[in-house]
Formats: structure tokens, C-alpha cells, sequence
């Protein structure tokens, strides 16, 4: 109760007024008002959001301490300031314009700004602030509440996601590999990279469109087994090499990388991968396994042309000796004329291996391509018959370092093989030209040195070839043609003698669209080389005194005898430590040193430098029909030297004999 009493004295006399009220209603109401302040005074305390109350003269009348805090302002001291202060002076028309619309607006509530606004701390530090308004009526006065947050970090968080992500999208247009997101299924793609549209020839869109794209442009063949390895990615990654088969119809080699992307409880919510096309690295492996191939054929074939042609020089020998013998009876001349036929056409057959096997003895010159051509083209002629034209083209001069006979050999074997492309007649085109390599070419070749070069083009019009046979064109001893009418080597005669000149083969060809063999060979930096004829020598007897090296028996006794024939004195040794000895125990002097070239323990380049320390004025011949890797190197290197080609016959050997005795002293003849 409310009492209040006043003392009074009236007529009747003195008494005293006592008036009480009932003020429970009242009393409850300000305890009601009380526990209210009190709670709104520890969610003031208690926000984390700042919170600031202005009247209508933008002036502070109630902050709470997460406002102080994120202004910067130490406690009490922002009430009575102008709402200014807190706001940057480059956004204060602006916020006093959008603080006014707001009231006119009616409204009670609106998000500041399109969300983010910027306020000023007490420091003069500018920085980032989400906020909201609302407006109330106290007292017949208009408040405006502001709740705000400070969002620094987040937006510089914000910032780095986006920098990382701008990044990840650079690299991801940057590489030539797809990288790609799916669900754990693969039933929706969540990302892929441009790269796919590049690779597989279809939109990243129709990707997201549809996953199944994915599985139906896999290659028919493959898709089984990519199926079971998608299935059952979920529970680990998967490494797998597949065809897919782009619209256009061409078909390229994927190898494709997945693995399992899982959240912080370990399970697994994203398939990851990355897909990089390697069409062209499984064409450069299946190009090496089929140079490993030609190399290990190339080194059997050499070996079995070394001991073949030593069994040709006696065959062909002794044929020739048996035909010079007179009186023999027209029978016997018949079988030694078949024997040195047959003897003639196998030493051609070891010619061709070892072109093949790049271990075949040549010497280069500096030639035009041109005039190579120039010099075949009549016999070229004859080869090819009436039905098929031939024609020439030069574009300017293209010097190369060739030996003449190996490529006389070539244009005849790629003649051949065009004629019997064109059974019904056609036409034979070959070109020269000096060509730059330009980056598609060396895509394709990528052991090609950059630069320019000679290239001997040979084309016809015949019936072409299937991608399947291009890639078998130069293995030895593959042909199309029909029995007995090819050894299959040649072409792989020219695949070797084009290596061996350090050049390469290209090879354009479809069914019904002719084929055309690109020959690329390194330009010569030397001057044409003019070749002057050589006298045949008139006198092929002698009476010098020659030491022959040959670890062959036969052929050892064969030479010797051929030689002591025609009047040399010839001492004979089966290898080099044995020829040594010979030599040393020689009285005499000795003129020439006939060796083979490689014989075992010591080769015989190495035995020359031996002799000639003993004797410096003798002169070397090397007798050879195969030559290895390092040998080349050794002559290549400049090494003067006379070389006689196996299989021989007597009359090769005695005139080559004769030409290097008679050549001046420190020449090579």
C-alpha cells in the first residue's frame, strides 16, 4: 500500500487525513521494468555483434562493449559522439542519406548497404562491416539501432579462397591434363577442366549435362573394364590406360588417375582424377620397342653377314681362279659360271643386310641430292617399264653427306616398291628440297634436332597402304607381296642406310591414295665434292712384301694364295698378337699390312697403330664387310684408311692392293 496522511483542523477540531492506495500492480511493474534492464543490460553485455543506439542528431546514446571493442574505443567513451566519427569520410554523405531514407521509408528493419559497409575505428583505421538498422520510438523520440560485425577476417579469408581458387582455375586452363570431380558414383561430374574439351573433342557442358558421356566415349573395347575399375573406386584410387573415341572418329590414348576424396570422418565423399591424353607417348614407345626390334635383327643380321661374306670372298674366289684355269671343259665352266653367279647374288643379299643393319662400309662424300637422282634416273627408267612415268622435281641445290652406292641402292628399292604399287600403271614422282622442321614435325619426330634439311621425296599413285601395314613398312623381311616375289628387306635396307646417314623416314600413305616416302637427311655444311675418275691401275702383279691378318681360316689361305699368285711375298697371321710376332721375327721390311677389321682381342685399327709404331712407312688396307658401332666412330673421326669390301674377288684384290701400294706416301687411296 501507498499511505500518505495531512494534519488539519476544521470546525470539529484537529484530525489527521490518512489516504492509502493500492500500488501492487505498480510495484510489480517496476520490478518488471528493473529485471528488464537488468537483462537487456547482459545481452548488451553478452553480444558479440556490436550494438549502437543514436538519436535523431546521429549522436550516441547507448554502446554496448563488443561495439567498443570493434571500434576500438575504450569503455564510455563513445556516448554523446556523432555517429561520424565511426563511419569513413568518404562514406558519410552516403550513410546520412541512407540513414534518412530509411526513416521516410517506414520500415523498422533494413540490411545496411548491399550487405558489407565500412566503418572507422577510433585509430582512423578503415575496415569491413556487415551491419543492420532498426528504428524505435522512446518516449515520443526516434532511436536508430545499429547491430554491426566486424568481418576482416572473414573477407581476408574470403580474399585468399578466392585468390586460391583464381589459381586453380588458371592451372586447371593451363594444363593440358583434365582434372575432374565427381560424386562418389560418378553419376554427376562437379568439375572438369577446360582440357577435356580439347582431349575428347566435346564440351565440358555436356559433361555436366550427362555423366554417362563420360563411359559412352570410351572406347568400345575398353569400356568393360573401365566400368568395373569406376565401380569400384569408391573404396580405393584406380590407374588405368584407355581409348576413347573422339567425334571426328580419331581414337587417342588416356591415361587416367583416381583417387577417393574423404571428410574428416573418413568417408568418402568426392572422386578426384586427373586424365592426361598420351597418344603421342604410345606412339614414341611403340616407335623405341620397334627401333629395339630393328636393332637386335640389325645386329644378328650383321653377324650372320660377317661370317656370310667371308664365306662368299672364298666361294667367288675360287670360282674366279677355276674360271681363269684353262682347258676346262665347257661343263665345269658352266657350274663355276653358276657358282659365281650364285656367289655374286648372295654377296648383294649380305650388302642389303648389313645397309639394313647400318654396319655396312661406306664413303661418304658431299653430294647434291639432285644430282643422285640425275645419275639413277635411267636405270630408274628401265626398273619401273612403260607403264609408269616418271618425274622429277629440284627446288635449289641439297647438299648431303652420302655414300652414292648406298643411295643408288635407295632409289632403287623405293622404285621397285612403287612399281609393284602401281600394277596398271601410274605415275612416279621424285622431288628434292631443303625443308625447316616446323613444331607439328617435331611433335611427331621428337629426337629430330630443330633446323633444315635435304629431303628426297618419293611418291605414287598406286594402291597405297592401311595405317597397320605403314607401321610395319620397314621391319625386315615383311612384305605384301606374294611368294617369291620379295625378300622383304627392302625397305628396311632403307630405313638403315637413312639412319645411318643420320637422317629419318616419313611415310604418307592411305588405301587408293598413293604413298610418299619423305627422306629428311642433315644438311651438308661442306662444298659438292667434285669425283674425279681414278686410272684403273695396268700392272696388278707386285713383289712387296704383305702381311695378311684374317682370323678366318679359309679365307686367310684363299687371300694368301691369291696374293703369292701374282708375286707378293705374304706372311700370314690369324690375329693380332699372332701378327705381331711375325712381324717382329721378320727380317725384312714389310710394305703392307692387309688386315680384317674386326677380329677378336684386338680390332684392326688397333693392330695398324701397333705396326706402325714398329714401322711407319707401312701402308694399311682393311679388309671388311661389316663394321661396328665403335669402328665407325673411330674412322669417322678422321682416320685415314683404305678399305676392301667383302666378299672380294681376285681381281678386286689385286687392283685395290696395287692402288694402296702405289699411293704417295701418307695418302689414302
Amino acid at each position: 500500500m501507498e499511505v500518505s496522511s495531512l494534519g488539519f483542523v476544521d470546525a470539529e477540531g484537529a484530525a489527521i487525513q490518512v489516504i492509502m492506495r493500492d500500488v501492487t500492480a505498480h510495484r510489480r511493474a517496476e520490478r518488471a521494468a528493473e529485471a528488464g534492464e537488468e537483462r537487456l543490460a547482459a545481452v548488451l553485455e553478452a553480444a558479440l555483434d556490436g550494438i549502437v543506439t543514436v538519436d535523431e542528431d546521429m549522436r550516441v546514446v547507448l554502446v554496448n562493449p563488443s561495439a567498443e571493442r570493434i571500434f576500438g574505443a575504450e569503455p564510455g567513451t563513445l556516448n554523446g559522439r556523432l555517429l561520424d566519427e565511426l563511419v569513413p569520410r568518404p562514406f558519410r554523405q552516403h550513410h546520412a542519406n541512407s540513414v534518412r531514407a530509411f526513416g521516410a521509408s517506414g520500415e523498422t528493419h533494413r540490411r545496411m548497404g548491399a550487405g558489407i559497409v565500412y566503418g572507422r575505428r577510433i585509430n582512423g583505421e578503415i575496415f569491413p562491416v556487415e551491419a543492420s538498422i532498426s528504428r524505435l520510438e522512446v518516449g515520443g523520440k526516434r532511436l536508430y539501432t545499429a547491430i554491426c560485425r566486424d568481418v576482416s577476417e572473414r573477407e581476408r579469408t574470403l580474399a585468399r579462397l578466392e585468390e586460391e581458387r583464381a589459381r586453380f582455375r588458371q592451372l586447371a586452363e593451363a594444363i593440358r591434363e583434365v582434372f575432374w570431380l565427381s560424386d562418389v558414383d560418378k553419376s554427376e561430374i562437379i568439375y572438369v577442366s577446360p582440357a577435356y574439351e580439347a582431349i575428347w573433342g566435346r564440351s565440358c557442358d555436356s559433361l555436366y549435362a550427362s555423366a554417362r558421356n563420360w563411359m559412352e566415349a570410351i572406347h568400345r573395347e575398353d569400356r568393360e573394364r573401365v566400368a568395373r575399375a569406376a565401380q569400384a573406386q569408391a573404396e580405393g584410387s584406380y590407374d588405368l590406360v584407355y581409348r576413347i573415341l573422339r567425334p571426328d572418329g580419331a581414337v587417342r590414348w588416356i591415361h587416367d588417375r583416381a583417387f577417393p576424396v574423404c571428410d574428416a570422418d573418413g568417408r568418402v565423399v568426392r572422386i578426384a582424377g586427373v586424365a592426361e591424353d598420351v597418344t603421342d607417348q604410345r606412339r614414341f614407345e611403340e616407335q623405341l620397342r620397334q627401333t629395339q626390334k630393328m636393332e637386335s635383327v640389325g645386329r644378328l643380321a650383321g653377324g650372320v653377314a660377317h661370317d656370310f661374306n667371308n664365306l662368299l670372298t672364298v666361294i667367288v674366289s675360287a670360282a674366279e681362279l677355276l674360271a681363269a684355269e684353262e682347258g676346262q671343259p665347257a661343263a665345269t665352266v658352266e657350274l663355276v659360271q653358276d657358282i659365281l653367279d650364285a656367289g655374286r647374288r648372295g654377296a648383294a643379299l649380305t650388302r642389303q643386310l648389313l645397309a639394313f643393319s647400318r654396319q655396312e662400309v661406306v664413303e661418304p662424300r658431299v653430294m647434291d641430292l639432285a644430282d643422285v637422282v640425275g645419275d639413277a634416273e635411267k636405270l630408274l627408267r628401265r626398273l619401273i617399264g612403260e607403264d609408269v612415268a616418271l618425274e622429277t622435281h629440284h627446288a635449289g641445290s641439297c647438299p648431303v653427306r652420302i655414300d652414292p652406292g648406298q643411295w643408288s641402292q635407295v632409289l632403287m628399292n623405293l622404285a621397285v616398291n612403287a612399281r609393284d604399287a602401281m600394277p596398271h600403271g601410274g605415275t612416279l614422282t621424285i622431288a628434292t628440297r631443303v625443308e625447316r622442321t616446323d613444331r607439328a614435325f617435331l611433335r611427331t619426330h621428337p629426337n629430330v634436332v630443330p633446323g633444315r634439311y635435304a629431303v628426297l621425296s618419293v611418291a605414287d599413285t598406286g594402291s597405297g597402304m592401311t595405317p597397320e601395314t605403314c607401321a610395319r613398312v620397314f621391319e625386315p623381311f615383311f612384305t605384301t607381296k606374294g611368294e617369291r616375289k620379295g625378300t622383304g628387306l627392302g625397305l628396311a635396307v632403307v630405313h638403315g642406310v637413312v639412319q645411318q646417314a643420320g637422317g629419318l623416314v616419313d611415310v604418307t600413305s592411305a588405301p587408293g591414295e598413293g604413298t610418299r616416302f619423305d627422306l629428311y637427311l642433315p644438311l651438308a655444311a661442306d662444298p659438292v665434292e667434285l669425283r674425279v675418275p681414278t686410272a684403273e691401275p695396268t700392272n696388278v702383279h707386285g713383289h712387296e712384301t704383305v702381311l695378311l691378318v684374317e682370323d678366318e681360316p679359309v679365307v686367310r689361305r684363299m687371300t694368301a694364295r691369291i696374293l703369292r699368285r701374282s708375286g707378293y711375298v705374304v706372311l700370314t697371321a690369324a690375329d693380332a698378337a699372332e701378327a705381331l710376332r711375325v712381324l717382329d721375327a721378320h727380317d725384312g721390311e714389310i710394305q703392307l699390312l692387309l688386315t680384317d677389321v674386326v677380329m677378336p682381342h684386338l680390332a684392326g685399327p688397333a693392330l695398324a697403330r701397333a705396326v706402325r709404331e714398329r714401322n711407319d712407312t707401312v701402308k694399311v688396307l682393311y679388309a671388311s664387310g661389316y663394321m661396328d658401332e665403335d669402328l665407325r666412330d673411330r674412322f669417322g673421326r678422321g682416320e685415314r684408311a683404305a678399305f676392301l669390301q667383302k666378299p672380294y674377288s681376285p681381281a678386286v684384290l689385286l687392283r685395290r692392293v696395287r692402288e694402296v701400294l702405289d699411293a704417295p706416301p701418307g695418302g689414302s687411296a
